[in-house]
């Protein structure tokens, strides 16, 4: 192989990479900001079960009263119904849907998926559990 066909080889091995990094930056940097639950949920249907129900009720009822705010570091600060928790959070993943992230909040790690639908909404995802967010203008 000549020494143009082997850099553009590693060239066209790298596009793929960067690609991936500037779409994770581009998420990253657009999570930036001040974000609070959207409480707008489907209403439940009268045909689901009645444990259905209840459990989105209680998740209704958690999730309604979150305010999250995320600096350019990666530290955030969650409030959640009166109570302040900060922690700082780590890229775990750049691959899949979405940007993976982790954090520890005191002994409990946690690990999720940031998602941005638009500028105005994200949707974090961990755990089987979704939670909408709206930005804060």
């Amino acid at each position: 192989m000549t020494t143009r066909t082997i850099l553009l080889l590693s060239l066209l091995a790298l596009a793929p990479i960067v690609s991936i990094g500037c779409s994770a930056q581009y998420t990253y940097t657009r999570a930036v900001g001040s974000w609070k639950s959207d409480t707008l949920i489907a209403p439940v249907e009268a045909t689901t079960s009645w444990v259905d129900r209840i459990r989105c009720q209680l998740e209704h009822s958690i999730l309604a009263d979150i305010e999250l705010k995320i600096l350019p570091s990666g530290q955030y600060t969650v409030k959640l119904h009166g109570r302040e928790f900060t922690g700082q959070a780590r890229i775990t993943s750049l691959l899949g849907d979405g940007l993976g992230v982790a954090t520890e909040i005191g002994t409990l790690e946690a690990e999720g998926r940031i998602r941005i639908v638009d500028e105005n909404h994200m949707i974090l995802e961990g755990n089987g559990t979704e939670i909408s967010l709206i930005r804060c203008r």
